[in-house]
């Protein structure tokens, strides 16, 4: 899913099997476009909530009427054990695999942690204050 968004800040296009897959649906760059787009971020913004296994689906681009999910040809399986009492599972290895992921795709372009860890509301956490310690 990250070459949706990085690849073409960091290439100028998108990847050769995301054209492949998406068709007509995706946007064609010109070469200036390209040329605007390609560097134009100053760090990369990582949300990490959820790790999962990915499975080869190739069948699913054989569907006429797909989307994003389809098109990655691809089935996503939660992640489901060492389960954190509040929903997700925590898989620090997970979030490891995607920054490692980036430093080589990308070349190790700056990046920031904006979320990692649980969402829940303030009177939750006021209520729950020995769990965050």
């Amino acid at each position: 899913m990250w070459c949706r968004f990085l690849h073409p800040l960091v290439y100028g296009d998108y990847p050769r099997v995301m054209k492949k897959n998406a068709g007509s649906r995706i946007p064609v760059f010109t070469n200036v476009e390209s040329d605007q787009v390609k560097g134009s971020f100053d760090f990369i913004g990582i949300n990490f909530y959820a790790t999962f296994y990915i499975k080869d689906n190739p069948s699913s681009v054989d569907v006429e009427l797909r989307d994003v999910n389809a098109d990655m040809a691809a089935k996503m399986i939660p992640f489901e054990q060492n389960a954190s009492v509040f929903e997700f599972p925590v898989t620090p290895w997970g979030l490891k695999g995607v920054l490692e992921y980036v430093k080589q795709t990308y070349g190790n372009p700056p990046v920031y942690i904006h979320e990692n860890g649980l969402s829940h509301s303030y009177t939750h956490a006021r209520t729950h204050t020995h769990t965050f310690k």
